[in-house]
């Protein structure tokens, strides 16, 4: 892998670009560019809105993926749900909330799924 790569166009010329690097950035990112392009023209901003907020309830590895901005945003997309004043009051029980699942101990530690709250 840590060999020149040759590129076809030019075999005469030599490349400092080795197949490792080829691979991984020329290749590698590249599809990774395509398919995130395609997920972006699938998705619109409040789908994808959605669906991060969602993962931010993930239990998880002791809730790693939570993110209160995301949750918030989440709830801003149900307008007749969430009032202005319900909105704040959310804001102040997630806090209270991670704290408590956080500081439980090991009682919600091994949780995988969010029906397992």
């Amino acid at each position: 892998m840590d060999m020149n790569y040759v590129r076809r166009k030019s075999k005469r010329k030599t490349s400092s670009v080795t197949y490792s690097y080829h691979l991984r950035v020329e290749v590698f990112y590249a599809i990774i560019n395509l398919q995130l392009s395609k997920l972006n023209n699938h998705f619109n901003e409040v789908n994808t809105d959605l669906l991060l907020g969602m993962a931010s309830l993930s239990p998880g590895n002791s809730f790693t993926n939570y993110d209160k901005d995301k949750i918030m945003k989440l709830a801003t997309h149900y307008p007749n749900e969430f009032t202005d004043s319900m909105l704040e009051d959310l804001s102040f029980e997630l806090d209270i909330y991670i704290d408590y699942v956080r500081g439980a101990g090991n009682e919600f530690s091994n949780l995988k799924r969010l029906g397992d709250i």
